[in-house]
């Protein structure tokens, strides 16, 4: 099998990039921070862990893990295995798993410890026979006793690297099945675009697990050397401290945390002339908004 299927080719660009950055913070979460090699060698640590449970080329994995430096190190570790990666809401509910579970079978789910029964809960309905193996003091790999081996595929997959889920109209998850020359290149747009560099803190709230907050938030990060700080929680008062304090120079939004720092009492407006970028997506950002935002804060 051609040694740079599925992810592999993910794991070398980055890893190559990597080295340049490499004393460089990486990720910056409310447990701690990583350099990037400090970043590359966990991911490695987690990829021979996997690898001893039984994970193998080709396997398709749920990476189902909340915003945590152990997405990225588990992301890493998965690409490294050459795995194909499917991003999972950690909040998706039992039919939200079924339906990805009856669609397109993964090998197994990585999940935080502090999830694992919630988890289990949701799961257990459609699955029997499941195998926990703690993948260190935050993930565990919750395999399926009774699934060792992949469902027929779909011929879209032969070549995926990544699967990322949208839920259209029906609320139901669809697959996009992405390449790593895909994924490769929607980083690189991403980047020069936005001319991002390893100058950039990126700050990221919204979930890493969807699309949004992955492309802008991960993937640049690994492709530019910037920092990411990553919050699982969404605080108007505290993000609008560490706008001024902590140096950020991207913010991931969406239209409501816009709204809720409008309806934040403050003292006095926080310095924001050094954010390169607000950005807003997943769903429109009323002109009315922008307009009371940048009346409010100058920007």
């Amino acid at each position: 099998m051609n040694a740079k299927k599925y992810s592999f080719e993910i794991w070398c660009a980055f890893r190559e990039k990597a080295r340049i950055f490499s004393g460089h913070t990486a990720v910056i979460s409310p447990s701690g921070q990583v350099t990037f090699k400090e970043l590359y060698a966990k991911a490695g640590q987690i990829a021979d862990t996997l690898s001893e449970s039984g994970i193998r080329e080709g396997d398709l994995i749920g990476l189902a893990l909340p915003n945590m430096i152990n997405f990225v190190t588990s992301f890493l570790a998965l690409c490294r295995l050459s795995a194909i990666v499917a991003l999972i809401s950690p909040k998706y509910q039992s039919s939200e798993l079924k339906a990805i579970l009856d669609n397109l079978s993964p090998r197994c789910f990585l999940v935080s410890l502090a999830q694992i029964d919630d988890f289990e809960r949701r799961i257990s309905p459609y699955r029997v026979g499941m195998v926990h193996t703690k993948v260190n003091d935050d993930t565990v790999c919750f395999s399926l006793g009774d699934n060792p081996t992949p469902a027929m595929r779909h011929p879209l997959l032969n070549d995926a690297a990544l699967i990322k889920f949208t839920s259209g109209s029906t609320g139901e998850p669809k697959g996009i099945a992405l390449s790593a020359a895909n994924i490769l290149a929607e980083t690189d747009n991403v980047v020069d675009t936005l001319m991002i560099t390893n100058r950039d803190r990126i700050l990221a709230v919204v979930p890493v697990s969807h699309s949004y907050g992955f492309d802008l938030g991960v993937l640049a990060m690994l492709s530019s050397g910037a920092t990411l700080m990553l919050q699982d929680s969404f605080i108007p008062r505290r993000i609008l401290a560490d706008f001024e304090s902590k140096g950020i120079t991207i913010f991931l939004g969406v239209p409501s945390m816009y709204r809720f720092f409008l309806e934040t009492p403050i003292n006095k407006p926080p310095e924001l002339s050094h954010i390169r970028y607000l950005l807003s997506c997943t769903a429109p950002l009323h002109p009315q908004l922008i307009d009371e935002f940048r009346d409010k804060f100058g920007m």
